[in-house]
């Protein structure tokens, strides 16, 4: 029995393999060039356009919650955020968005992903770029930065997981590298003007709660050679509201 699983674990990576994405429409990869779009990813039975609401409201305007743990001054994070959206914003979108485009993101599991706006005819211009073809951009080997009036998150993720999942995941995690790069910061503001206490050096926690609003998504990059999906995702400086934030004046 435990072979027979084994080769069918075998198989199925194998075809996986076979049938991964070589393409990608360039309105998922470069989302900016595309205002008003909307990816929406079939997610755990779910179609896409209700992912699409949600992520709709959540780049609109969300607060996100979380805490963080700082060991041996930068040499190790642990962070653990969620965020949530105003009820009522959702179901004002609810039935709004309409579906532009989609592709399958892995034939074999039956998952997509759909291009949604607020116009039918929002997305124009659009074409198929192949992976190949695709530079490696310098972004993906940041974690956080700022630059012209905006933070910047990357995040990441393995791509031999399921496909959908993993772009969801690593865009998840751009998002919260933007509030842990901030957090750190602002740690190391608090900790050089209030302590020196050695305790300091071992671990430091901080609650950090966020209001964020006009998140947007930058850019996407399937690296096939390693195997990880990233995503740039940025956000103006003066839509990030948070306490700690006036506490460390001038941010």
């Amino acid at each position: 029995m435990k072979q027979r699983l084994y080769f069918f674990a075998i198989v199925l990576t194998q075809l996986t393999a076979v049938f991964a994405l070589n393409r990608y429409p360039d309105w998922f990869l470069h989302p900016l060039t595309y205002p008003g779009i909307v990816a929406g990813f079939s997610y755990d039975g779910e179609a896409p356009v209700t992912d699409a609401e949600r992520m709709y409201c959540v780049y609109q305007e969300c607060i996100v919650k979380g805490s963080l743990q700082q060991f041996r001054e930068y040499e190790q994070r642990d962070s653990d955020y969620y965020y949530n959206f105003d009820a009522d914003s959702l179901r004002a979108i609810h039935g709004k968005l309409y579906e532009l485009d989609s592709f399958y993101s892995s034939i074999l599991q039956g998952d997509m992903i759909s291009a949604f706006g607020l116009d039918s005819t929002g997305l124009q211009n659009s074409f198929v770029v192949e992976i190949d073809s695709l530079q490696r951009p310098d972004w993906i080997d940041e974690t956080f930065y700022s630059a012209a009036g905006y933070y910047y998150g990357v995040g990441m993720y393995t791509s031999r997981s399921n496909v959908n999942d993993a772009w969801k995941t690593a865009e998840e995690k751009a998002f919260f590298s933007i509030m842990s790069g901030l957090a750190l910061d602002i740690r190391s503001v608090l900790i050089t003007d209030t302590a020196r206490d050695s305790d300091y050096d071992r671990v430091s926690s901080i609650r950090l709660k966020y209001k964020l609003k006009g998140l947007e998504i930058v850019e996407r990059y399937p690296d096939t050679t390693n195997d990880i999906f990233y995503v740039l995702v940025r956000i103006e400086k003066q839509n990030v509201f948070s306490p700690l934030l006036k506490q460390s004046s001038g941010r």
